[in-house]
């Protein structure tokens, strides 16, 4: 718990080392700790046969590029995202009752997703705390690397 309170602090620090003057383009480093709700699994062959296998906890490393619009008296800005989600593989330990359909069994295999989100915010451009309302749009993928079941 105190590394995660740790890592919690750096990220927060250091967002305050890359704010810039509220002016032109900005570019942003962050970073996160995942932690991915149940994952639902559906036999293509036969919809009848599912199971909700669980994820392990992962990290978030993304990066951001925006540029404040000076026409709205940088009130409105326009933002690209990038997020790179990897760790949360599939959990070994968690014996699952119906695997596909067969016995009880275990899935063994790496997970991870990008995702690049397009980004318009409205925010309030004076002080130190910008709060900010906005809306995206997005697209993102994933991966799923040699599962394996064993029983």
């Amino acid at each position: 718990m105190k590394r995660i309170g740790l890592i919690f602090l750096i990220i927060l620090l250091s967002q305050a080392a890359f704010a810039a003057e509220n002016t032109g383009f900005y570019l942003g480093v962050f970073g996160g700790y995942v932690i991915p709700q149940n994952m639902s699994v559906t036999d293509p062959n036969n919809s009848a046969n599912y199971m909700d296998a669980e994820l392990e906890n992962g990290y978030l490393v993304g990066v951001t590029a925006g540029w404040l619009t000076p026409f709205t008296q940088r009130i409105m800005s326009l933002e690209m995202e990038y997020n790179y989600i990897f760790g949360t593989d599939f959990d070994k330990d968690k014996v699952l009752p119906n695997v596909m359909g067969g016995g009880p069994g275990k899935l063994d295999g790496s997970i991870s997703i990008h995702a690049i989100l397009f980004n318009v915010k409205a925010r309030y451009p004076e002080g130190r705390i910008h709060p900010y309302a906005g809306l995206g749009l997005g697209w993102s993928f994933f991966d799923i690397g040699d599962v394996t079941i064993t029983t």
